[in-house]
């Protein structure tokens, strides 16, 4: 079915608007990793560490941690194209608009005004079993974090590291898509996904993060049966992880039933309409 038809079925068409799709139609993705030419004022700089102090008070779990952001994009011969260049939580948390809106086009970059931190997000489907048949959607609550409290993602997802997804080739620094995939998924469920994943759009969010995704369908080696036994998983960001059947009918429960993050509800309109 077509993107629109998707959102439709699901019971979503209210809230599309909330985010928009970049790009789609691509079968791979290179990110380079430029340097970081941004230039903060002192005074700047103290006003932004004021809100992150201030911030903690209340997500004391929330971690500056090291970013890329979206300078700009293309997709050449099926391959979506991205530059990045290196920021930090705590710039991205406090110089983000509160309004919501679009992306700010630019001659010279998307994140001129402010950072834009790329992240990726899956529809991560377990391994088939006899209960579970199609095998199951991995899903989660999220907890007190900076984004989306108390609504619904689906795992694994998360932001790239400069620091930790980075490699070396013909003199370019650039960021690994499944370094990033390898990292969450370990993190948060304790299992390696199958890879290359399956590519499914670039999606911003007009609200809450407003920032760029790049939204996957990834095969998972085990079985539901087999991921709920892990015990040994990241679980800060999220109250509980539930598993739901990958059949269209149970998807289409989960999107009425469960308030779902922007992100994820663009993620998994994507993949019903190129899987159903």
């Amino acid at each position: 079915m077509d993107l629109k038809e998707a959102f439709s079925v699901l019971g979503l068409e209210d809230r599309k608007k909330e985010a928009h799709l970049i790009a789609e139609g691509f079968s791979d993705v290179k990110i380079t990793l430029g340097k970081n030419r941004r230039r903060i004022k002192e005074s700047q700089l103290e006003q932004i560490e004021k809100k992150w102090k201030d911030h903690l008070k209340d997500h004391p779990n929330d971690f500056d941690g090291s970013l890329a952001s979206f300078q700009r994009g293309k997709i050449q011969n099926n391959i979506l194209y991205l530059e990045t260049r290196p920021t930090k939580f705590s710039i991205f948390w406090a110089t983000r608009p509160e309004e919501s809106g679009g992306l700010l086009v630019r001659a010279s970059a998307f994140d001129r005004e402010y950072p834009l931190p790329l992240s990726f997000g899956a529809i991560a489907v377990t391994a088939p079993s006899e209960s579970y048949p199609k095998g199951c959607i991995v899903v989660a609550k999220r907890s007190k974090t900076a984004f989306n409290e108390a609504e619904y993602t689906f795992l694994p997802g998360g932001y790239f590291d400069p620091q930790k997804d980075r490699f070396r080739e013909s003199g370019k620094t650039f960021l690994s898509l499944e370094s990033a995939i390898i990292r969450e998924a370990k993190e948060e469920l304790d299992c390696r996904p199958k890879l290359p994943p399956q590519y499914l759009g670039l999606v911003y969010s007009r609200v809450g993060s407003k920032q760029p995704l790049i939204a996957v369908g990834l095969k998972l080696s085990e079985t539901t049966e087999q991921l709920k036994l892990n015990k040994d998983v990241d679980e800060w960001e999220n109250q509980y992880i539930f598993f739901v059947p990958a059949d269209l009918k149970s998807l289409i429960y989960l999107s009425i039933n469960y308030r779902l993050c922007t992100h994820d509800l663009w993620k998994l309109a994507l993949y019903v309409s190129k899987n159903y």
